[in-house]
């Protein structure tokens, strides 16, 4: 009797081996990185005058790659009240205990 699912000795890709879509993605990354380093200039002039215009996005990736992105914060006040923490999702054996 042939088998028809399940573990199989054998089967599925073999491990390190890479998906030929995943190969060209490679390929077209490689050759648009060496684009970019060609015409960094114009690309990087264009993306400057487009920050002067007022293009918010055009000024967000300059800063960003410029100074780093913006880690976000939140901030917590209670006005000195104490507040428990509550875990979700967290087993509790005091529960069981009881």
């Amino acid at each position: 009797m042939t088998q028809r699912g399940g573990k199989r000795p054998g089967a599925g890709r073999k491990r390190g081996s890479k998906a030929s879509h995943t190969l060209e993605a490679q390929v077209m990354r490689e050759h648009l990185i060496q684009e970019v380093i060609k015409e960094k200039e114009p690309l990087i002039s264009a993306l400057i005058a487009r920050g002067k215009k007022g293009d918010v996005q055009a000024l967000r990736e300059i800063f960003d790659r410029v100074l780093g992105k913006v880690k976000e914060t939140t901030k917590i006040e209670n006005e000195g009240l104490p507040f428990q923490i509550i875990e979700i999702g967290k087993h509790s054996p005091e529960k069981e205990n009881k």
